[in-house]
């Protein structure tokens, strides 16, 4: 019966010890999209981004997408942006406020897409926020070859 007893004792410390130095992979952002819209027209415009370095700028009224611009860039030199996104745990954050003016952050994985909405800058956590605006300032820069 000891024998029978440590035997289980070894093996419930393996697995606790297994358990805890699991680590999780943070999610493998493909693509993002974020872009902002709403008021008196609906019209929403933003910019989808590849993991592959390539930008598009697009707008949409009602149900009618129209790409206004793309450019490509060196995947290494947006690679900070796809490290940040996933490091977010935007997966974990449960943030869909839709208003007059709704802006977004759209993560895209091996498994689905990720949305995220808003209303108020102010209310959302500040690596989000951070988060948005580089990816808009860098995307406009892309497009107007800066």
């Amino acid at each position: 019966m000891r024998i029978f007893l440590g035997q289980w004792c070894v093996a419930i410390a393996i697995v606790v010890l297994w358990l805890g130095c699991a680590t999780t992979e943070p999610m493998r952002v493909e693509a993002i999209r974020v872009g902002s819209g709403g008021g008196v027209t609906g019209m929403r415009s933003g910019y989808r981004i590849e993991r592959s370095g390539m930008i598009e700028q697009w707008e949409m009224l009602r149900d009618s997408i129209r790409i206004g611009a793309a450019a490509k860039l060196p995947a290494s030199s947006i690679r900070d942006l796809f490290v940040r996104a996933a490091q977010l745990g935007a997966d974990t954050l449960r943030l869909d406020h839709v208003g007059n003016m709704t802006h977004w952050l759209e993560l895209t994985t091996g498994s689905g897409t990720v949305r995220l909405r808003w209303t108020d800058t102010d209310a959302i956590p500040p690596a989000l926020a951070a988060l948005y605006r580089d990816l808009r300032d860098r995307c406009r820069a892309a497009i107007e070859g800066k």
